[in-house]
């Protein structure tokens, strides 16, 4: 029996993992796949680690798991999870059946990218998701954003904050006359027209081709696609969730599930605003809660004896 079983290995995750094992928590972290951020040449937003490649960054971060005996990382996958507070029973992907007394979830998400051809492989390295993380990178270059909603309009106009020539392709949403006010008060030229293809050599970007025929260079594309929780356990265990499919949690990273608690970029607090999912943030939401889950541990065994 673990006092706290981690679910995901991407820097939530790990993150909680080594408050944990530096509180003395006998902790098991259950792995799973790659994190969302795999594609990208680098992560930014962390200080000292600016630029480093996502991989690196994560096995660096297991591999200080280490120090600490009471920490056991294994590279599985959950695939149920039974019970409740103080005896959640998790099976793991090889078979076997492990126990804890606390459940952290930091599974993460996965980006729903729509069929636009050859938008794949450039997914992470010349198509990107946030200008925060990426748009030093192509600061002053020809950029371009693909509406997927009606939202995409403003990130299209504070693009300019990044580089003055910003296309925003419309790609066959509906906008509102003042979104139309609104990109053209930033100076952002818009394509009517519906996107079908990326065209060019490798993972770099080339051009745009729209449903009529034509294309427009671009050396940069944004997109903002929606996403959707990489594993059931969130749904099977009954979490309650939000709107935009996220876990809901409280300030301490709790369920609506007693003993059930959710880390990074799959948990979001009512009050804050969707997809403001960092490095750091996630880094932020893993130590927050596995502070808030040794805590209550321990009272709980004052209470109890």
């Amino acid at each position: 029996m673990y006092d706290v079983i981690v679910v995901g290995g991407g820097i939530a995750g790990l993150s909680a993992a080594q408050v944990l094992g530096r509180a003395h928590r006998n902790t098991l972290v259950v792995l799973g796949g790659e994190p969302r951020n795999a594609p990208a040449d680098g992560i930014h937003g962390v200080p000292t680690r600016d630029g480093a490649p996502p991989a690196e960054f994560i096995r660096e971060a297991t591999a200080e798991l280490e120090r600490y005996p009471s920490v056991t990382v294994r590279r599985d996958s959950a695939i149920t999870v039974d019970g409740g507070r103080g005896d959640f029973v998790v099976q793991l992907g090889n078979g076997e059946f492990v126990g804890g007394r606390r459940l952290i979830l930091a599974t993460g998400v996965t980006d729903d990218l729509p069929e636009i051809e050859g938008l794949t492989q450039r997914w992470g390295r010349s198509v990107l998701h946030c200008p925060y993380c990426h748009g030093w990178e192509v600061s002053g270059g020809a950029l371009a954003v693909i509406a997927l909603s009606v939202l995409d309009a403003y990130m299209a106009a504070h693009l300019t904050q990044w580089s003055k020539d910003v296309l925003f392709c419309v790609n066959g949403v509906e906008l509102y006359e003042s979104q139309y006010v609104t990109l053209n008060s930033a100076g952002v030229r818009v394509h009517p027209g519906k996107v079908v293809g990326l065209r060019g050599s490798g993972p770099g970007f080339g051009s745009i081709e729209f449903e009529d025929g034509q294309t427009v260079t671009r050396d940069a594309l944004f997109i903002q696609a929606p996403t959707r929780q990489r594993s059931s356990l969130p749904a099977d265990l009954g979490c309650e969730l939000l709107d935009d499919g996220s876990v809901a949690v409280d300030e301490l990273g709790k369920t609506s599930v007693d003993g059930v608690y959710a880390a990074g970029d799959m948990a979001r607090r009512q009050s804050q605003e969707p997809g403001l999912t960092f490095v750091a943030t996630a880094m932020n939401d893993g130590v927050l809660t596995a502070i808030a889950v040794n805590r209550e541990l321990f009272f709980t065994s004052l209470e109890f004896g």
